[in-house]
Formats: C-alpha cells, sequence, structure tokens
C-alpha cells in the first residue's frame, strides 16, 4: 500500500492520500512516519488542527521531524 499512498500524494489526490495513509495507520499505529505524511497531508488540505494531532503522534513515537513541524505549523 506504501508505494500507491506515496504517488498519490504526489500526483495532489490529497483526499486519496490521506484516505490511505490513514487506512495504513489502522493497521500500524506504532510507526510515526506514517502519522507525519498523513499530517502533511492534512496541513495541504487546510486541516491545521488534525495536522498538529500528527505530528504530535509521529513525534512521540519517535519521529525528529515531527518536531519541527509542529513548531513550523502548530501554535
Amino acid at each position: 500500500m506504501g508505494k500507491s499512498v506515496f504517488l498519490e500524494n504526489q500526483m495532489s489526490d490529497y483526499k486519496g492520500a490521506l484516505s490511505d495513509y490513514t487506512k495504513t495507520i489502522e493497521l500500524d499505529s506504532k510507526k510515526g512516519f506514517y502519522y507525519l505524511c498523513r499530517g502533511d497531508v492534512k496541513i495541504k488540505l487546510n486541516d491545521v488542527a488534525g495536522a498538529c494531532n500528527d505530528f504530535r503522534k509521529a513525534y512521540e513515537l519517535g519521529e525528529i521531524e515531527g518536531f519541527d513541524k509542529i513548531k513550523s505549523h502548530c501554535k
């Protein structure tokens, strides 16, 4: 599933990418990378609050980049 998610994200099918990342997280909720990517998609869809929740979860799961995204997007 991962490769198709990245392709959808690259092709601006953000709603499709959001759906795929959500399904991926349902299958494996312990990988912060998926939350980080879903947060990026939510930013593109102007869901800042949802993105910030995902960035926080990504950071909690060890994705250091989540901290930078929190500083950039979350107040």
